[in-house]
């Protein structure tokens, strides 16, 4: 991760006309800003350098993989085109398709590896981790969901699409829930934008309203309030 990264931090910082078009300055300055408190937390923190650095031991999520992962997300601003977005959809529908399958095979009680579980599930995919599998597979679910409803495709392939969601709602479902708010709001998200470009201004907004409702409900029932918190609370979440 952190290799590719600077790879692309180096073919932006090469690009000075996006480091001078208009389009790009508030994401930059948002993406600069959450550099700046990983920085802070960094220096200031009193807990061990190697764990505010590397991140906890297995998961690694630390300052330098966030700072890469945010190198990466100004690179796929300066990358991103019809062509690629199409690659990458098709790209994370494929993979979802494999850790899918892999996941039930798990799930049956067949694995060909022999983890050192120490999870309550014993559905993680490649992710050694049923929280990760679970929210690869809402994440996969939901672009094969979009890609079945609103594109043109045969109708082979929708009934094959339709099959990839079934199996990745099946994965959350025995794995961890989270998947399945992943799963929502990227289909939401996807119904909300093909409402307003077919020109449909008030069901867009109504859709919207209706979308921003229901975040802030999850929100609340992630902190533990408000009447989803029974269903919702997980401290992993």
């Amino acid at each position: 991760l952190i290799f590719l990264a600077f790879i692309a931090l180096g073919l932006v910082l090469s690009k000075k006309v996006f480091l001078q078009d208009n389009r790009f300055r508030l994401p930059i300055i948002v993406i600069g800003a959450f550099i700046l408190q990983l920085i802070l937390v960094l220096i200031f923190d009193n807990r061990e350098f190697s764990f505010k650095f590397y991140g906890t031991p297995s998961r690694n999520t630390g300052f330098m993989a966030y700072l890469s992962l945010s190198f990466l997300l100004i690179a796929s601003m300066v990358s991103a085109g019809y062509l690629l977005i199409r690659r990458y959809v098709w790209a994370l529908v494929f993979v979802g398709a494999i850790l899918a399958v892999y996941g039930f095979i798990q799930n049956t009680g067949r694995d060909f590896y022999q983890f050192n579980n120490a999870y309550g599930s014993n559905v993680y995919g490649s992710f050694g981790n049923p929280n990760f599998q679970s929210a690869f597979m809402g994440i996969a679910g939901a672009v094969g969901l979009t890609l079945a409803v609103f594109s043109s495709l045969k109708i082979r392939f929708k009934i094959a699409l339709i099959a990839i969601v079934a199996l990745a709602i099946f994965n959350v479902s025995v794995s961890s829930q989270q998947g399945y708010l992943n799963l929502m709001a990227g289909f939401m998200a996807a119904v909300i934008v093909y409402v307003f470009k077919k020109k449909h201004i008030a069901f867009g907004w109504s859709f919207l309203g209706l979308f921003g409702f229901g975040v802030f409900s999850v929100f609340l029932g992630i902190l533990d309030k408000g009447p989803w918190a029974e269903f919702i609370y997980k401290s992993s979440l």
